[in-house]
């Protein structure tokens, strides 16, 4: 992957948060399988981060994991 093509998914997966975040309490966020991305970004730098930080922060396998997480949970798989 590019970095033209990271830099359109990780701002596509932003506005997922974005809108995410809005619809659902701050609890659920934070209680979701999406902690997961969040946990194995903050594994790799060694140091604490937020979900937006790990956005910013992750590389296009971390991103491109996440991605498909989001459509097999729309498909139901």
């Amino acid at each position: 992957m590019d970095d033209e093509q990271t830099k359109r998914l990780r701002k596509r997966l932003k506005r997922w948060h974005y809108r995410k975040a809005k619809g659902l309490g701050v609890i659920d966020l934070l209680d979701s399988n999406y902690q997961g991305f969040r946990y194995r970004v903050q594994a790799r730098l060694g140091r604490p981060i937020g979900f937006i930080d790990a956005l910013n922060l992750a590389n296009a396998d971390e991103l491109q994991q996440l991605d498909n997480y989001i459509l097999e949970e729309r498909l139901g798989i």
